[in-house]
């Protein structure tokens, strides 16, 4: 499935050598087991738990702090407030794509609708793969007709800022990290702002004259050279903030169409979600696992379809709906320049340690992964979206210590402890999983 697509934080990426972007091609697929129960039966033997919360724990600077960040989110009307004649247009153009692929193995396609023009009727994106040079097809309903846009995004999906209205279309590879607003304004893209953070040899001098035993920090806005510090303005003010990632969140197939498009209850809906999934060794990072959960305490449950890499949230509005994922990743600012000389402690490598954590009276949904660092990824749902909030790592020095991040870039270990006590106390209960049935 990741990336997700933002890429996990560069210093998960440079010391432990992997990201959820893209496996490894040796990586053991996450095989679904194939049963003949019916799905919904499956999901009645998860236990749900839930513990209120008191808000006594976060300080005033906290709250203060939130609420400066606070952006006024671009939220999807429900569906039963707008014009659904998409569902059609859309449907027919899926079944085209699939149509023109006939006899492949189609198991790396997916889509997703979202309104990322901002006028209540969704886009069309659709993505073939996710490695790094597959960018995801975005399409627009225009006078009935589904048109073409452009491409978007890298990994094969594409970051969307909900708060903002644009796509953040980020990459990064060879050193180098880069950030681009791009606009949709109901006819094409539009490109604004760059900026570029880059670790390697200077190539300024021309190929010619590359000194490759020296490193240099270069940062740049829309090409043109500046400071570290004028970037990392230029990245909190465009890049940071909500967002959701497009193109990869339903299987390209006629269950997956179905799933989104089909006039369904909200359990037939799930099931044919969960039966679109692809089979066994059809694709790596298949969802192995799953729990239907009250996130928000609304009485209206969410399906979370899990595997080793991050669980992926949905609801049901006319159809199912994608909420959003954790661990999402992040293409946090380059900030990770000193990190990648640090003496890690490989002793205690071995398997990587997954949970889930859940307090539907905040709404939030906490990722846990443990292998050689420990690393706590917090979401929260608004408006029915799910949103990152925080990331939290510590990551274990062969010296005994231990090297803290934030958000990707790096604390106090006081500045840690504050957070994970905020968000990790004993009131959150672990979510069970178990099997997902396909069939």
């Amino acid at each position: 499935m990741k990336r997700d697509k933002r890429v996990l934080s560069l210093i998960t990426a440079a010391l432990l050598c992997g990201c959820t972007a893209a496996a490894p091609a040796d990586t053991q697929a996450a095989t679904p087991v194939r049963t003949d129960a019916a799905a919904s039966e499956v999901t009645e033997a998860v236990s749900e738990t839930s513990t209120e919360t008191t808000s006594d724990t976060v300080s005033e600077t906290e709250t203060s702090e939130e609420t400066s960040q606070t952006e006024s989110v671009t939220e999807t009307p429900a569906a039963s407030d707008i014009d659904l004649s998409y569902k059609d247009a859309y449907t027919a153009k899926l079944r085209e794509i699939i149509a023109e692929h006939e006899g492949e193995d189609m198991s790396t396609f997916m889509f997703s609708v979202y309104d990322v023009g901002g006028d209540s009727t969704p886009e069309l994106l659709v993505s073939e793969g996710d490695w790094h040079a597959s960018s995801a097809q975005l399409f627009a309903l225009a006078d009935g007709k589904v048109e073409f846009i452009d491409y978007v995004g890298s990994y094969g999906e594409a970051i969307y800022m909900t708060g903002k209205g644009y796509f953040d279309n980020a990459n990064g590879g060879m050193g180098s990290f880069y950030n681009m607003i791009s606009t949709f304004d109901g006819n094409k893209l539009v490109n604004g702002l760059s900026i570029e953070g880059y670790n390697g040899p200077d190539y300024r001098a021309g190929e010619e004259n590359v000194d490759y035993d020296n490193m240099v920090e270069l940062y740049y806005i829309d090409g043109e050279e500046t400071t570290k510090e004028e970037y990392y303005k230029a990245y909190e003010e465009n890049f940071e903030g909500r967002y959701v990632n497009l193109g990869r969140n339903f299987y390209l197939n006629e269950h997956g169409i179905s799933a989104v498009f089909g006039d369904s209850d909200e359990e037939t809906a799930f099931d044919e979600l969960i039966l679109s999934l692809p089979t066994e060794g059809e694709q790596w990072g298949v969802p192995d696992k799953m729990a239907q959960i009250d996130v928000t305490a609304d009485g209206t449950k969410e399906l979370v379809l899990s595997n080793e890499y991050r669980c992926d949230v949905y609801s049901y509005d006319k159809g199912v709906k994608y909420s959003g994922s954790i661990p999402s990743g992040d293409f946090s600012p380059y900030d990770y320049f000193g990190m990648m000389d640090l003496d890690v402690d490989y002793s205690s490598s071995g398997e990587t340690e997954y949970t889930l954590l859940m307090n539907d009276k905040q709404g939030t949904l906490v990722w846990r992964e443990h292998d050689l660092s420990d690393r706590f990824y917090l979401s929260e749902f608004d408006a029915g979206a799910l949103y990152a909030k925080h990331v939290y790592q510590a990551l274990k020095l062969s010296d005994g210590t231990f090297f803290y991040t934030v958000d990707g870039r790096q604390a106090e270990e006081y500045d840690y402890d504050n957070g994970t006590q905020q968000f990790f106390a004993d009131e959150y209960k672990e979510v069970e999983f178990v099997p997902v049935a396909v069939g």
